[in-house]
């Protein structure tokens, strides 16, 4: 009296533009971020000249949904780690200077960096990042690819198992290879109004007075873009996928648990001396747990997009709920 049916069903997805409408640019692209594409060199008259590329948006040959971030280091740990790693370093898109320029005439000011208005020192507990270019300056040239927003491999499976008038059916779906923002938790750690409640990950910042030296979060500021651009760097403080902090993007595989149902049919003889010529209980629970890596609120969000309609941000909208039902189901 024993049975078990099982289904699955799994799919891959991958993706090349082909061909564009013409509109003058190369590969007739379509937004997109400018990058580095190998170490910059120094000409004779000793001035920068840079190989670059075009990455993210839309190009013939390219593909869609690309993911494009500035890549942080490490938090500085303290001062020592400051000037070994960034002494000499400009940061254009915080607009900050390390300690060894702090006295260097400013080009653009034509006064220190200490005095031009606007420049702050790097200090210990903000972002080392990643000079791409190896420049020695923190550019919008300094951004890579970190992923993309579409899963390449999704599916699903279900299992029915039945011993007489018992069953116990079960189904599942997964998603695979893609990459979200949460764009929530950067929102709330980076105060980008300054006035959002904290979540528990606060306590894990850069914190010299509480001991918490080494960590991947960096100094709690008020208004994140006010003060060093530690996390919301080129976006605006806004919910935009590309130019933000690579700290912030996660891989988002998951294996959710759509349903689970235990049901009983009750046989002929248990309904013999009844009006009911069929009756069955059964409960069941909906959207019971996910398997994920990822520590935002939903890994769906890279289906269901973000704010301003930006696929693969998570604005922190609510997890999809769980729910319990209980039935009974009767035939006279």
């Amino acid at each position: 009296g024993f049975s078990w049916d099982v289904t699955a069903n799994v799919t891959t997805v991958s993706n090349k533009i082909l061909k564009l409408p013409a509109n003058g640019n190369p590969r007739n692209r379509v937004g997109g971020i400018e990058v580095a594409a190998g170490p910059a060199t120094k000409n004779a008259a000793g001035e920068w000249e840079y190989k670059t590329k075009w990455v993210g948006g839309n190009q013939e040959g390219g593909k869609l949904g690309e993911v494009v971030a500035y890549v942080q280091n490490h938090i500085y740990r303290d001062w020592d780690d400051v000037k070994k790693n960034s002494n000499m370093t400009i940061d254009q898109v915080g607009k900050l200077y390390g300690p060894g320029l702090a006295d260097q005439i400013n080009p653009a000011t034509k006064k220190t960096y200490r005095t031009s208005s606007g420049w702050k020192p790097i200090e210990p507990g903000d972002v080392c990042w990643e000079d791409m270019d190896g420049d020695g300056q923190i550019t919008t040239y300094d951004q890579k690819v970190i992923g993309n927003t579409l899963p390449n491999i999704t599916g699903g499976f279900s299992s029915t198992m039945s011993y007489k008038g018992l069953s116990l059916y079960a189904r599942f779906d997964y998603s695979m290879g893609h990459t979200i923002y949460n764009g929530y938790l950067a929102r709330v750690l980076g105060q980008y109004q300054g006035t959002f409640n904290v979540v528990t990950e606060v306590r894990n910042m850069w914190n010299e007075d509480k001991g918490v030296l080494d960590t991947d979060l960096p100094k709690f500021y008020y208004a994140d873009q006010l003060a060093k651009y530690n996390i919301t760097r080129g976006n605006g403080a806004g919910y935009n996928m590309n130019s933000n902090n690579s700290r912030f993007y996660s891989k988002a595989d998951y294996l959710a648990c759509r349903e689970i149902t235990l049901s009983y049919k009750f046989g002929k003889k248990l309904l013999g001396h009844t009006p009911l010529q069929d009756a069955s209980v059964y409960v069941t629970g909906q959207n019971l747990f996910y398997l994920t890596g990822y520590k935002g609120n939903s890994p769906e969000a890279v289906v269901a997009g973000g704010a301003g309609g930006y696929v693969g941000v998570d604005d922190g909208r609510w997890a999809t709920p769980r729910t319990f039902l209980f039935g009974l189901s009767v035939t006279f």
